[in-house]
């Protein structure tokens, strides 16, 4: 009887083979640092957002070289402009000092999305940063990617922070939705305690077993190199345009902001609603309206289009104003700030970005300090003591451990 013998050339050795280094790289590149495989300091610092913020916990994260969504989404790599970041989270895995949590006496909650939370920006240039370093109040920034923090969430955080009322800060991006009062009303609670926090780091693992891959994002980096119009179809670039300015200076633009397409949703009465809750547990309330990029823009494109923009803003300015809500909308300001920065040849936007860049952010906060005094101002006299008659204090944050790969900080 004759033996069957596998040569290694032969395919039936060769495809098992080639399959299982492909799968043994996959599983152990998993346990590399994330920050090799991603553009931003963001990706990697929200793999495993164990605590309550969208960060990883205690960690700091410098990258020398990192660029723009908006040059990464349409595969636009002659547009990127290059700088570096450098992005932390506290305790909570929210992004603010640790010293904040040691100085205690939180009084400025900001919830938002990531213009708050400042993407594409380094610490000391977020919207929190340059308030706290205004010197009238101390504001933790309680931003999400995407995600608002609903109002369990804020009365959770603002009980461990010991804080005894004061403002909320909601930012709204125009191009999105309003949310709807059960959206910002009902939400989950924060997750607080060790089976809390197992049950997330289950449920980050398993999200993170099916949707990242290390290997997989080099291969789709390769495959959208060789995507650059001249070797194959650039499939991606429908989704950003490319205008230019008065100077002729590029600009990047969502496609979807270019088109004018509205969102779904203008209604502020979940604003309102949302308004009224904090005013029964002793905060004020003040809305800050971020305008789309192509909206500040629109007026200096060597082109602009003939026809009139209406942006939903100023409707949504007047309907919270009308329920005595503190608004702030810094479209005009940062629309003449644009105009004037790009006559000494600079932005308040990031040029390969949908965001905001220090300069924008800077002017954000300044506006919001100006608004900001007679709702804190009310919100003191209406909360002289703290819970059960404690006065505010210093925080004890949680223990986590710190694996952070850190950098100096950047001066301003």
């Amino acid at each position: 009887m004759k033996s069957c013998t596998i040569r290694p050339l032969e395919l039936g050795f060769l495809l098992p083979a080639l399959l299982g280094c492909f799968f043994f790289l996959d599983v152990s590149s998993r346990l590399l640092p994330a920050a090799w495989f991603t553009f931003r300091p963001q990706e990697a610092l929200g793999r495993f957002p164990l605590a309550e913020g969208p960060y990883s916990p205690g960690r700091s994260l410098f990258m020398p070289v990192t660029y723009g969504d908006l040059a990464n989404l349409g595969n636009l790599p002659a547009y990127r402009e290059y700088h570096s970041q450098i992005a932390s989270s506290d305790a909570f895995g929210y992004r603010n000092s640790p010293e904040l949590l040691r100085a205690g006496n939180i009084e400025v909650f900001l919830l938002g999305d990531s213009f708050s939370l400042g993407t594409s920006l380094n610490d000391q240039e977020t919207i929190s940063a340059y308030l706290n370093r205004m010197g009238f109040t101390r504001v933790y920034n309680m931003a999400g990617q995407d995600e608002i923090r609903p109002l369990p969430q804020v009365l959770e955080m603002a009980r461990r922070l010991r804080s005894t009322g004061g403002v909320v800060i909601y930012q709204h991006l125009e191009r999105k939705s309003t949310p709807t009062a059960e959206s910002l009303l009902n939400g989950p609670a924060a997750h607080a305690g060790p089976f809390s926090r197992m049950r997330r780091m289950l449920r980050f693992a398993a999200r993170d077993l099916r949707y990242y891959s290390p290997v997989k994002i080099v291969c789709q980096r390769m495959q959208r190199a060789l995507q650059n119009d001249r070797i194959f179809p650039n499939p991606y670039r429908e989704q950003v345009v490319v205008l230019p300015l008065r100077n002729g200076r590029p600009m990047l633009f969502p496609a979807a902001d270019a088109r004018g397409e509205a969102p779904r949703s203008c209604d502020p009465s979940g604003l309102v609603r949302f308004a009224e809750a904090l005013r029964r547990h002793g905060f004020s309330f003040v809305v800050l309206l971020v305008p789309n990029k192509y909206t500040v823009y629109r007026p200096l494109l060597a082109q602009p289009p003939a026809a009139a923009l209406v942006s939903p803003l100023s409707e949504i300015q007047e309907s919270l104003q009308r329920a005595g809500i503190t608004v702030v909308n810094p479209l005009p300001a940062l629309q003449q700030a644009a105009r004037e920065a790009l006559s000494r040849g600079r932005l308040v936007y990031w040029q390969d970005d949908t965001h905001w860049n220090a300069e924008g952010s800077r002017l954000a906060a300044r506006l919001l300090a100006e608004k900001l005094e007679t709702p804190l101002a009310r919100a003191r006299v209406e909360n002289t003591k703290g819970p059960a008659g404690t006065p505010p204090g210093p925080v004890r944050a949680p223990q986590v451990s710190r694996f952070s790969r850190r950098s100096p900080q950047t001066s301003q």
